[in-house]
């Protein structure tokens, strides 16, 4: 495998922040991580450097020097609706988060932040933006409760829908009395996973 194939499949992800320090730190983390990174100081280089590349995910400061990091949430909305974002704001301001949550981004973090867990975070929305190709059933899978969110509402759900749980509560009830042990477990923080028994079935013509 050449050094470009490489390249290409690694995630490019876009840091878009006037502190310096928070650009050069997070640059040199996220490649440490495996992502490819380009950074931008303000609105009018982020929109230079939207042009001119393809991302995968945008990371925005909310205030910026020349704009809005929300400004450009929602242009990249209209524009280019496939690349996912992050809001970078500071913890006090409720306000910048829910408006952010209502013009289209993926998920936010308060500054200041631990570096580690917004590569989780970036980790995560990629892989709910990320459609998966169709392969074979794998039952035994461990899903985790964003992802269950996203399989039956889509990236349009509300973050905070309670559904999976109730129908993950609602399914323990109803075959509690099978005899067969529990259809499925709960793995702390990491999801619900199917423990019941799986056959394939050859389909008849």
């Amino acid at each position: 495998m050449g050094k470009g194939t490489i390249m290409q499949s690694q995630p490019h992800i876009l840091v878009v922040d006037d502190d310096r320090e928070i650009r050069t730190l997070l640059g040199r983390y996220l490649d440490g991580q495996g992502f490819r990174v380009s950074v931008a100081a303000d609105r009018r280089e982020c929109e230079q450097k939207l042009a001119t590349g393809q991302f995968d995910l945008a990371v925005l400061d909310v205030m910026l020097p020349d704009g809005s990091g929300l400004d450009i949430c929602r242009g990249l909305r209209d524009r280019k609706p496939h690349i996912p974002v992050i809001l970078l704001t500071a913890l006090k301001e409720d306000v910048d988060r829910i408006i952010g949550l209502e013009l289209g981004a993926d998920d936010y973090l308060g500054k200041p932040f631990n570096p580690r867990e917004l590569t989780a975070r970036i980790r995560a929305v990629l892989r709910r933006s990320t459609p998966e190709e169709a392969a074979p059933a794998r039952p035994g899978r461990l899903l985790s409760r964003d992802q269950l969110l996203d399989l039956t509402q889509g990236r349009e759900r509300d973050p905070l829908e309670r559904s999976v749980d109730v129908l993950m509560s609602r399914l323990r009830r109803k075959f509690t009395d099978t005899g067969d042990g529990p259809l499925f477990k709960t793995v702390r923080n990491g999801g619900y996973q199917l423990t019941a028994r799986v056959e394939t079935v050859e389909a008849q013509a």
